[in-house]
């Protein structure tokens, strides 16, 4: 999303105005799952206690939240 002002000096100058946002909403874009597991030593299917790990959690996020920047452009 952008928001921009114009101003005229004179008849060859320009000075204009930026506001400029991504991700206005901050929505989370979320990374895939971890699928690295370890199972305790001596494991032999059906596990009886559960792996130890991380898997199927999400631990990170893509992108980057709310980012805001203000600009200005001098034409001449």
């Amino acid at each position: 999303m952008t928001i921009g002002k114009e101003f005229a000096f004179h008849e060859r100058y320009r000075l204009r105005f930026n506001f400029d946002a991504f991700n206005v909403f901050n929505h989370p874009d979320f990374d895939a799952p971890n699928n690295q597991v370890t199972f305790f030593r001596g494991f032999s299917p059906p596990p009886v206690y559960p792996p130890e790990g991380a898997w199927g959690q999400i631990q990170h996020t893509l992108g980057s939240s709310r980012f805001l920047q203000l600009s200005m452009h001098l034409r001449f």
